[in-house]
């Protein structure tokens, strides 16, 4: 880490690498992050997107910011804040900040930041306010297929999702958006899971085109539904 002296004397330095803490003085909510800058006080005050929109609402003249170091490195700027910015940090109702410092990517999984945390209602909104109106790539797409493979609910979480929906009634704007979400959709299987996906994205290692078949439990065959009813069942499979 620099020092004030060492700052001083290096006046020619061209970059400094920053963690800061920006405050704002409404609410009294903190952002942490870091920030490479020929200019220590070029009054910078974030890129997320709810510290971006706290100061869209409150005005710039409402936040504070402190530097909290002054780093060698971009990469060392990274480790320390994330050192600052963990999960539990991201977590709590008076950050702004929705994940966690060191230019970490999204995971899934035990591999996701949040793993095991249980997320405030202020948090959650957050995360999901950041989140609307986002796009993802093919890649990603591919992705969050790959990490829903092998996954099932358990007889709880169905019950619970079974309530969540029951007596909810969709608008005509969402049963449209749901539509076209589903346009271009086509069924991959693997001979254990099935997955919609658009024939332009990225199809998961293993998958072939077509639905899969339902799945007999006495035998354990799988064969299209009108021979399932007829020949399988119970007392009913061929041996």
């Amino acid at each position: 880490m620099i020092t004030k002296e060492e700052l001083i004397k290096n006046k020619d330095q061209k970059v400094f690498h920053t963690v800061y803490e920006v405050q704002d003085n409404i609410n009294k909510k903190i952002y942490v992050g870091c920030h490479s800058t020929r200019n220590l006080n070029d009054n910078y005050l974030g890129s997320g997107a709810d510290i971006i929109e706290a100061v869209n609402k409150y005005e710039k003249k409402n936040f504070s910011r402190k530097i909290l170091a002054i780093l060698e490195t971009r990469q060392d700027a990274y480790d320390l804040e994330r050192k600052i910015v963990d999960k539990k940090f991201v977590a709590r109702d008076d950050t702004y900040n929705i994940r966690i410092g060191g230019g970490v990517g999204v995971d899934f999984g035990e591999n996701n930041p949040l793993y095991g945390i249980t997320l405030s209602n202020g948090a959650k909104a957050k995360i999901s306010k950041a989140r609307m109106g986002m796009k993802f790539t093919a890649e990603h797409c591919a992705n969050i297929g790959k990490g829903h493979l092998g996954m099932k609910h358990t007889p709880e979480a169905k019950a619970r999702m079974s309530a969540s929906l029951m007596g909810r009634e969709m608008s005509k704007e969402t049963r449209e958006r749901i539509s076209a979400g589903h346009m271009g959709l086509v069924c991959f299987n693997n001979g254990k899971e099935e997955l919609r996906i658009n024939p332009a994205h990225p199809i998961p290692e293993g998958f072939k085109r077509g639905v899969l078949k339902p799945f007999c439990e006495c035998c354990g065959k799988r064969c299209d539904k009108g021979n399932l009813t007829r020949w399988h069942g119970k007392g009913k499979c061929v041996k």
